[in-house]
């Protein structure tokens, strides 16, 4: 059936969710929970607490990836990330803004494509911050 305008405005409504400093493992249990379980578009915020941690995408090898060594000798959590994307740490000073977007709501679900609806948005956001010329690559 054809979708009228404020059925389209109503899918691409973005609920954000504040929340205090959550440890990044606690985050990305909500974030799979609202991509399990809930309908919608949501964007979570929060700063992380001091204590760092890796975070590893879906596809990526801890064992290629992170010098077990090190994480012996000076330990830190590390978290799968149910998704893709790259390997980072992450910790005090961090935050995250996660989006969690229904398939084909505001673009397609590929990393060109995700970059080029939210570049404007960060852009805005750190250009009140006073970083001008932000660019997602």
């Amino acid at each position: 059936r054809p979708v009228d305008s404020v059925e389209m405005a109503a899918r691409r409504a973005l609920t954000l969710v504040e929340l205090p400093a959550w440890p990044i493992k606690r985050l990305l249990r909500l974030e799979e929970a609202l991509v399990r379980h809930e309908a919608g578009n949501w964007c979570l915020v929060t700063a992380l607490p001091p204590t760092p941690a890796v975070v590893v995408g879906l596809g990526g090898k801890p064992d290629q990836l992170l010098d077990a060594a090190a994480l012996r000798a000076a330990p830190v959590d590390v978290v799968r990330r149910f998704t893709g994307g790259g390997t980072v740490v992450v910790g005090g000073g961090t935050v995250v803004a996660s989006l969690v977007i229904e398939k084909g709501a505001v673009c397609e679900p590929f990393p060109r494509d995700i970059m080029a609806w939210t570049e404007p948005v960060y852009a805005a956001a750190f250009g009140r911050l006073g970083v001008d010329g932000l660019a997602l690559r």
